[in-house]
C-alpha cells in the first residue's frame, strides 16, 4: 500500500471538520444580527459589528505561517476550535445593547480568529492526507461543511435565541458542537510534512517570489483584481435576518429560511458551481454567476414585501451564492499553479474576504440612509458595472489563456 493510500482520509470527514467555521460564521451573520435587531440596534451598527468581526478572514495572512512553524496541524485545529468555542460562550454572557457593542464586536472578532486557526491546518490536512484523485471531491465537501454550517448554525442560533430563556443557551449549544467536531480528527492520519525542517526566512522569501510572479502575470493580476472586487460576494446575505421584518417574516421564518433551507440550497449551489467550473472557462463562470447574483438581489429589492417573496428571493440568492463560492475557489486554483500553492491560495483567498467586510458595512450605510431597496439596487448595479469592466479587460489582455479545468490543464 503506497503512502497516499495509507494516509488517505474519506473526503466527507472534511464536512464535519469544517462545520465549526460555518457555525461561527452563521452565528456572526445570522444569529447576532437577529438578536441585535430585536434589541433595538440600528442596521448600520449591526453591519459595522459584522464587518469588524469578519476581518480576521482577511487578516489571517499575517499569521498563516504559524501552522508550519510549530506543533502539528491537528493541534492547531484543536486550539482554533477551543478559541472559537470559548469566544462564543463569552458572547452569550453579554447582554446585547448599544453600550456593549464594543465588547460584542471584540468577542466575535476573537471567535473568527479561532475559525482561521481551524481552516489553516485544514488546508494542510487536505493537501497531505487526501490523494490527488480525491482533491476535487474533498474540496466540495469542505465547502459544503462551511456553507451548511453557516445556514444550520445561524438558523439553530436564531431558533434557540427565540425560544430559550437566555441567549446564552444558543451560544453554549453552538460552542459544544464546535468542540464535538474535533472528533473528526481521529479519521485523518497526519503524514509528516516535507517542509517540517525548513526555516521561516527562506520559506517567506519563496512565497514572496511566487506571489510577485503571480501578480506580474496577466492572469494572476486579473484574478487578484476580481477577488478584491464585490463581484459574487453577496454581502446582502449577511443582513437578511436584520431586514426580514420588512417582508413580515417572523423569528421562526427567519430561522427556517436563513437556516436549514439556506444550508441545503447553498450546498446544492456549491456542488453545481464546482461541476460547472470544471467544464468551462472559470473566469466566464465567475463573471456570469456574479451577474446572476446581482440580478437576484435586484429582483428581491424591487419585489413586493410579502413573506412568500422573501422566502423565494433569499433562497434563489442563496443558491446562486453557493455557485459563486465554488467558482471563486476554482478561479483562484486556475491561477496559482503548483509552487507554494497552499500559501498563495491562502493569501489570494484572504484578499477575497475583504469585500465581504467593506460591502457589508456599505450595505448597512445604504440601508439606514435610504432603504433596503436602494441597498440591493446599488449593490447590483455596482457589480454589473464591474463585471462589464472585467469582461472587457479579459478580452483585451493579449496572451491570456483560458482558465482551463484541472482535467484539461
Amino acid at each position: 500500500m503506497n503512502d497516499s493510500r495509507r494516509h488517505a482520509a474519506a473526503p466527507i470527514v472534511f464536512l464535519l471538520l469544517n462545520l465549526p467555521a460555518g457555525i461561527v460564521n452563521g452565528f456572526v451573520v445570522v444569529t447576532v444580527p437577529f438578536m441585535a435587531a430585536r434589541a433595538g440596534l440600528p442596521v448600520s451598527a449591526i453591519a459595522s459589528i459584522i464587518a469588524v468581526a469578519l476581518l480576521p478572514n482577511a487578516l489571517k495572512v499575517c499569521w498563516s505561517p504559524v501552522a508550519d512553524l510549530a506543533l502539528t496541524l491537528k493541534t492547531w485545529y484543536r486550539i482554533g476550535a477551543g478559541i472559537a468555542a470559548g469566544a462564543l460562550l463569552a458572547v452569550g454572557l453579554l447582554p446585547i445593547r448599544p453600550t456593549t457593542a464594543v465588547l460584542l464586536t471584540t468577542g466575535l472578532f476573537v471567535a473568527v480568529v479561532g475559525v482561521t486557526l481551524i481552516q489553516l491546518p485544514l488546508g494542510g490536512l487536505m493537501a497531505l492526507a487526501v490523494p490527488e484523485q480525491l482533491k476535487g471531491r474533498v474540496s466540495g465537501w469542505f465547502q459544503v461543511g462551511h456553507l451548511g454550517g453557516t445556514g444550520l448554525g445561524g438558523g439553530a442560533g436564531v431558533w434557540l435565541a427565540s425560544h430559550a430563556r437566555t441567549p446564552f443557551v444558543a451560544s453554549a449549544v453552538l460552542a459544544g458542537v464546535c468542540l464535538a467536531c474535533t472528533v473528526g480528527l481521529w479519521a485523518v492520519a497526519e503524514p509528516d510534512r516535507e517542509d517540517a525542517d525548513e526555516r521561516l526566512g527562506p520559506r517567506l522569501v519563496e512565497i514572496g517570489r511566487e506571489l510577485w510572479q503571480l501578480a506580474r502575470s496577466p492572469r494572476g493580476a486579473l484574478v487578484m483584481a476580481l477577488v478584491i472586487s464585490p463581484i459574487g460576494v453577496g454581502a446582502a446575505n449577511d443582513l437578511w435576518a436584520a431586514v426580514a421584518p420588512e417582508w413580515h417574516v417572523g423569528p421562526d421564518g427567519v430561522a427556517l429560511v436563513t437556516g436549514a433551507l439556506s444550508a441545503i440550497v447553498m450546498a446544492a449551489g456549491c456542488l453545481v458551481g464546482g461541476w460547472w467550473a470544471d467544464r468551462a472557462d472559470r473566469r466566464t463562470v465567475y463573471l456570469l454567476t456574479g451577474g446572476v447574483l446581482a440580478a437576484a438581489g435586484l429582483g428581491l429589492g424591487l419585489s413586493p414585501r410579502t413573506p412568500a417573496l422573501f422566502v423565494a428571493g433569499t433562497l434563489v440568492y442563496a443558491f446562486v451564492l453557493g455557485i459563486c463560492t465554488a467558482a471563486f475557489s476554482a478561479l483562484i486554483l486556475s491561477a496559482i499553479g503548483r509552487r507554494a500553492a497552499t500559501s498563495k491560495y491562502t493569501l489570494v483567498a484572504a484578499l477575497g474576504n475583504a469585500p465581504i467586510s467593506y460591502m457589508t458595512a456599505f450595505d448597512g450605510w445604504l440601508h439606514d440612509r435610504w432603504s433596503t431597496g436602494v441597498m440591493l439596487t446599488v449593490e447590483a448595479l455596482a457589480c454589473v458595472v464591474l463585471i462589464g469592466t472585467a469582461a472587457v479587460a479579459t478580452s483585451r489582455i493579449r496572451g491570456l489563456a483560458p482558465a482551463a479545468s484541472p482535467a484539461s490543464a
